[in-house]
């Protein structure tokens, strides 16, 4: 009998099911991944939070178990040494930050801790099978997020289709959810791609495509939308045929089921000019350290008079919205960490783009020129939704560095440089 099923049937999915293995070194690698994959796979869902950091610290001990009986050895990777950089620097400017506290909390929730995800990630999910079965898991994870929120919002809510997925009394996040949905939606295609003759597999993939299409489009979210159109285009640009024929269709919905999505696209939007505004506005005092790396500092009354910033940018963008997070990763960023910070961050980001760039056009191996196309899909839809959105809470920033991670360990498949399971690589 096998010691985890699932992680067997998700590799029968992929590729060949995992070995029965009596050592302990190979139960402790099957349990690792199992909590990772149960981690990925509620990450969107709200209230798992108890759910997820169980399955992280869990799995970070099994980590730390085989750091100890084998040692690490660190790849040399430019991601990696981009973000240390970027650590190290918000870690000194925390020091100096309006809410130091608050600051050094926060950069151990939301950085530190995904360094960590993304070493346990590098490291259990090292082989192209075990990429693979990374893949899937995240695409089974957006598809039943999809089907899960379209039929608790419309089915059993029951909100109009009119009525845009998760708005009404609900107030769900309504763009942050398409950053699930779209990255899922890229991880398809070299699925399916690979799915060969396997026509059970291949209809799966195409129901979960369509289902998170469709959750994609009810969001009317303009970033959601463009990032869909771009996911579609980057990820079809091989098969000319097939994306016209998809994004007519998508039209062709979008303009007959949902018109009032068109205006929304083409109409302008104050708030988020006035969000900009603002923050540049702060950022010209707090230039060198930022305000902190804390999410609340910005919009904490006591510490940021908004009245005294507002006063600073036209009339026409005062009172149009509540001056609580920035609607822009850089501007975030910037504020938050000061210039440094941001170019730093901007480094980081240009790097991951120019990675995926670089795996896309694999001469030789069309398993990683396949993912490394998917991966850029993600980059840039991520790109493009975080120049109009906010990022910072965990369930995107747990898809951020899960693609980081991915694109980390298709460099190394890239390079044939595979790790084995007695020496765990960063």
């Amino acid at each position: 009998m096998r010691l985890f099923p699932f992680i067997d049937w998700c590799l029968m999915l992929s590729c060949n099911p995992l070995p029965f293995v009596k050592t302990r070194e190979g139960r402790a690698e099957q349990v690792v991944i199992a909590l990772l994959s149960l981690l990925l796979l509620v990450n969107p869902f709200p209230h798992t939070q108890t759910i997820v950091e169980l399955c992280f610290y869990a799995a970070f001990m099994g980590f730390l178990f085989f750091v100890y009986r084998s040692g690490v050895t660190f790849d040399n990777h430019a991601l990696l040494t981009v973000l240390c950089l970027f650590g190290g620097w918000c870690f000194i400017i925390s020091g100096f930050a309006l809410d130091p506290f608050g600051s050094f909390k926060t950069l151990y929730f939301h950085f530190v801790k995904y360094l960590m995800l993304i070493a346990m990630l590098v490291s259990f999910f090292y082989s192209r099978q075990k990429f693979t079965l990374l893949a899937w898991v995240v695409v089974f994870s957006g598809s039943i997020f999809s089907l899960a929120t379209i039929g608790y919002f419309y089915g059993i809510l029951g909100y109009a289709f009119s009525v845009r997925l998760g708005g009404g009394k609900v107030d769900w996040p309504i763009n942050p959810m398409g950053f699930v949905m779209l990255f899922s939606l890229a991880l398809v295609f070299p699925l399916f791609l690979q799915s060969g003759q396997n026509y059970l597999k291949k209809t799966s993939l195409a129901l979960s495509a369509l289902l998170m299409v469709v959750a994609a489009i009810l969001t009317q979210s303009r970033g959601t939308l463009i990032g869909l159109v771009l996911v579609l285009v980057i990820s079809l640009c091989r098969y000319k045929k097939m994306l016209f024929v998809t994004l007519g269709c998508l039209t062709i919905l979008l303009v007959s089921v949902f018109p009032s999505s068109g205006q929304r696209m083409l109409r302008g939007d104050k708030q988020r000019v006035a969000l900009i505004l603002y923050t540049i506005e702060v950022i010209k005092d707090y230039p060198v350290t930022g305000i902190g790396f804390s999410l609340d500092t910005f919009k904490d009354q006591k510490l940021i008079d908004p009245a005294k910033y507002a006063d600073r940018i036209p009339p026409q963008y005062r009172n149009v919205v509540e001056f609580k997070w920035p609607h822009n990763i850089f501007l975030d960023v910037a504020v938050r960490t000061g210039l440094v910070g941001g170019l730093l961050f901007g480094v980081f980001l240009l790097s991951l783009l120019m990675q995926t760039l670089q795996l896309s056009c694999h001469p030789a191996d069309r398993f990683v020129r396949d993912w490394g196309i998917a991966l850029l899909a993600g980059v840039i839809m991520f790109l493009v939704k975080a120049a109009v959105e906010p990022v910072f809470m965990h369930f995107v920033e747990v898809v951020l560095y899960t693609l980081v991670s991915m694109v980390i360990l298709l460099k190394r498949i890239s390079k044939k440089l595979e790790g084995c399971l007695s020496a765990p690589m960063l």
